[in-house]
Formats: C-alpha cells, structure tokens, sequence
C-alpha cells in the first residue's frame, strides 16, 4: 500500500490480505477479508466486508468490489484508533484448474475515515493465489 503523505511524508506499507467470499446469486458473492500493513513506524489492521461481482470469460474472472469495516493504526508504536473504513476497486483472476488461480492483480482505493489521526487515502496493489472450494 502506498499513501498520500497523511503520516508525515509518502509511506510504503508492505503486508498481505487473507479474503473468503460465497456466492449469494450467480454474479455476486459476499466477501470478508482480514489484512495486516506495516512499514517506517506505521501498522495498519483491517477487517472488512461486503459484495463482490465478477464473472467468467474462458479462463479469466475480472471482478469489481466494495468493502467496509473498521481498521486499527499505530504510528510509532501508539495506538491510534479504530477507524471505518472502505475500499473499492477491483482485479482479475486468471484459472489453471477449476479450483486453483493465480490472482494477477487486485487493485484498491482505501480509505480509514476517522480514529486519532487525519483521514489517509491509500493504493493497495496485490497479487497472490485463489482456491475455490466446489464447482465454478
């Protein structure tokens, strides 16, 4: 993740995202995801939720999505806060077999909004590998 200059200067966070969604109707599932940001003095910790539509071309699965909740932040060790949150944005998702996928790129606009600090406008760029349980 890399944000506007809200904590004293450009930050770049590095970390992961762990996500399990389930279908709710044919294009839609409902999608909770936890993650963890760390770097120069700055943790982050989310946890978030909402829909995700996608669908299927061949191989492919480009999806769009928007998910809230809260996030937790410590600057230097101090904690911060509890924040709500959101991020939008979107990815796709490229099938080697009917379960496994490689995730080719996710891309998100995050935003915590309140919490002891200003407001900070994220990119979260990722990448990584799916595992669906069932049929597609």
């Amino acid at each position: 993740m890399v944000t506007d200059g809200s904590f004293g200067g450009r930050v770049g966070l590095n970390g992961f995202t762990g996500s399990i969604s389930a279908g709710v109707m044919p294009l839609v599932q409902a999608t909770g995801e936890v993650g963890g940001y760390w770097g120069r003095g700055v943790s982050l910790t989310s946890l978030l939720g909402g829909p995700t539509v996608g669908f299927h071309i061949y191989r492919f699965e480009p999806f769009v999505r928007g998910l809230f909740g809260v996030s937790h932040t410590s600057i230097n060790s101090r904690a911060f806060g509890n924040s709500f949150t959101i991020a939008a944005g979107g990815g796709l998702n490229y099938f080697l077999t009917d379960q496994l996928a490689v995730r080719a790129l996710q891309v998100d606009y995050f935003r915590p909004y309140g919490g002891g600090y200003r407001s900070a406008d994220f990119l979260r760029v990722g990448f990584g590998i799916t595992y669906q349980f069932g049929t597609r």
